[in-house]
């Protein structure tokens, strides 16, 4: 509901052409951010999922922060490829080479957007849905406001993409504060399981979907 009213109020706030614009311009990120995932955020729900029920909260906790960190050094990656040939994207995907410095800018979501998603993938494999919920009504709200205040200041477009890529800023580091909050809480004894390990787990039930 935030998130239907908010883009009714850019919408008109921005008028038809710049709304085109932003619209666009945050495409790029949303198709890269495919990539970031390999079907590791199921494989991140099931397996905490799986180990809490069993009550290994320790195997939970080393798949939750290895599992974020292979999602987030693939996020940097692909924010760092999307950021360095922005110009590039804008010119041959949305054949708009006037929106190079926007692409660019929206390029650094896909960073804030691992953190996102991973925390969400976290919190249901938790049961915590109600941390789910908090998250995503930050992310939304955070979006509406943010917009709004900078686009009302003058900065049009790239105040919207700017209220874009905050929103998931403060959505994906407040996610994970609480991911830390919740493991810390049901922190138990629990055998070391390794990066690789979990890498090898988390992929092979992930890579087929």
């Amino acid at each position: 509901v935030i998130l239907s009213i908010s883009a009714i109020l850019i919408a008109r706030l921005l008028g038809a052409d710049a709304y085109g614009q932003y619209s666009l311009v945050i495409v790029i990120p949303q198709l890269l951010f495919l990539f970031t995932d390999l079907g590791l955020n199921q494989g991140i729900t099931k397996f905490v999922s799986d180990f809490q029920t069993k009550g290994d909260f320790g195997r939970v906790a080393s798949i939750v922060r290895h599992g974020m960190l292979i999602r987030v050094l693939m996020g940097i990656v692909i924010s760092v490829f999307a950021f360095v040939f922005s110009d590039f994207l804008a010119s041959v995907v949305l054949q708009r080479p006037e929106l190079g410095f926007l692409v660019q800018l929206s390029a650094i979501t896909i960073l804030f957007q691992v953190l996102f998603a991973t925390s969400i993938s976290a919190f249901v494999g938790m049961d915590k849905t109600e941390y789910n919920a908090l998250t995503l009504n930050i992310q939304s709200l955070a979006k509406t406001l943010i917009q709004i205040v900078l686009i009302l200041t003058g900065f049009a477009v790239a105040g919207a993409v700017v209220g874009h890529v905050v929103s998931y800023l403060i959505a994906g580091v407040i996610g994970v504060v609480f991911v830390v909050y919740l493991l810390r809480k049901n922190k138990r004894p629990s055998a070391n399981f390794s990066f690789g390990d979990n890498t090898k787990v988390l992929l092979r039930y992930g890579s087929p979907l």
